[in-house]
């Protein structure tokens, strides 16, 4: 809403700065007049990580924050995280999506789903299998580096896994 043809000096820059902030994919905006006759915007937009599932699909920043639901667009290529809600902290789940993008053989089977359940703890869903891998609710990190020579271990037998248990502190159970 900034008028074409006005006075630089007569355009408030709060105004235009709250105008844009309030726009869904933006995280961040700053305005500044560039005399003679230009106003320079700057805008950082949120980087989609995760959708929520939380009665609807929500965009999730790599920063944790439930920015947008999810209407016509077109990229919606990203894990879907269940049982948590917009209110809830995202926090572990999106450490989770981390540990596995660095995680190169994990690339070969994709991440669907990161499901989260008071009792049990977090799950995770492969795109090709599928196949489900549990984590629990604690020791997180480690888990993830145990599964990582557990899969190394696996190579040939892919094909037959079902899934992984790693809910435990010194085993994990490889349901074939």
């Amino acid at each position: 809403a900034v008028p074409l043809k006005k006075n630089l000096f007569q355009i408030s820059l709060s105004k235009v700065e709250r105008n844009i902030a309030g726009l869904d994919w933006v995280k961040q905006v700053s305005v500044r007049r560039q005399v003679p006759s230009t106003l320079w915007i700057h805008v950082r937009e949120h980087r989609p990580q995760a959708l929520l599932l939380d009665e609807r699909l929500h965009f999730v920043s790599e920063e944790g924050v439930v920015f947008k639901a999810v209407t016509k667009e077109l990229n919606r290529d990203f894990p879907v995280i269940t049982g948590l809600k917009k209110s809830d902290s995202l926090d572990e789940a999106l450490k989770i999506i981390h540990f596995l993008r660095d995680f190169s053989d994990f690339e070969l089977f994709g991440l669907s789903e990161i499901h989260y359940n008071e009792i049990t703890g977090f799950s995770i869903v492969t795109l090709m299998g599928p196949m489900e891998i549990r984590l629990g609710r604690e020791n997180i990190a480690s888990k993830i580096i145990r599964l990582k020579k557990i899969w190394d271990g696996l190579e040939n037998r892919f094909s037959r896994v079902r899934g992984i248990d790693l809910d435990y502190d010194d085993r994990a159970f490889v349901k074939l």
